[in-house]
């Protein structure tokens, strides 16, 4: 059961907040600690922006960024059973895409400096490391400057993506690109970058995207389908062109 675009009035308060806690407690106690650094706040649905439950698996959750409801603050957490499914990236990609909805033109996340997996979920999604300490990462995406799209085949909703305009230097960035599990493999990606492409070469001179350097199978995609930079990013990413004229 995935619940998403939950608005704070559309909330079945003891219930999300029962799942959410179930998951939050298969964390070890440091886990617990860079999750939700402040008690009380995963049931303190008064001030609650938005919660997205994977039940039984992971849960995110958007708190106002010191009273602001237009920043949202992150309290993500993925139980220890179900990790390395690519669950974070699913949840920051479906947040990103809500909290437009939402009205929330920014999101703010930390996590732990040692867990590469939420790094890499992070930079991959688009967003910015903002800070690093000796234990952890701040991360900020501002998203009134993107849009999200569902991606369509034939009339078949397969996945989404995001763009982001650059009307400076004329260029289209591709972001938290995703193809559905079930649609993977048939050739639904490249269907969907192509569209991208056709809607946007008359306008725009460059568009473009990141892969991280360890997504071998992205990279043998994007290769097919563009050209991947030799050289990595600080973030430990290749750059793609997929147009350019």
């Amino acid at each position: 059961m995935i619940l998403s675009k939950i608005l704070l009035e559309a909330i079945d308060r003891d219930n999300s907040y029962q799942d959410a806690l179930k998951i939050f407690n298969t964390l070890s106690d440091e886990e617990k600690w860079d999750v939700c650094p402040k008690s009380g706040f995963l049931k303190n649905v008064s001030t609650l922006l938005y919660r997205h439950v994977i039940k039984g698996k992971a849960f995110i959750d958007l708190y106002p960024y010191d009273g602001n409801k237009t920043i949202g603050f992150i309290i993500l957490a993925v139980n220890p059973k179900y990790r390395h499914q690519g669950l974070t990236h699913q949840l920051l990609s479906q947040t990103i895409s809500d909290s437009k909805q939402l009205g929330i033109k920014k999101l703010r996340w930390r996590c732990n400096s040692k867990n590469i997996g939420s790094f890499k979920a992070a930079t991959s999604n688009g967003f910015k490391l903002t800070a690093k300490g000796k234990s952890y990462f701040s991360f900020e995406l501002v998203i009134e400057h993107s849009h999200f799209f569902k991606a369509v085949v034939n009339g078949k909703e397969v996945g989404k993506y995001g763009l982001s305009f650059y009307e400076d230097i004329k260029a289209v960035g591709i972001g938290s690109f995703e193809i559905y599990p079930r649609y993977r493999n048939k050739g639904y990606g490249t269907a969907v970058i192509k569209q991208i492409i056709d809607t946007y070469k008359d306008k725009y001179d460059w568009i473009y995207c990141f892969v991280d350097v360890n997504n071998k199978g992205a990279i043998r995609f994007y290769k097919r389908i563009g050209k991947v930079s030799n050289s990595k990013n600080s973030k430990g990413q290749y750059l793609v062109t997929l147009y350019k004229k």
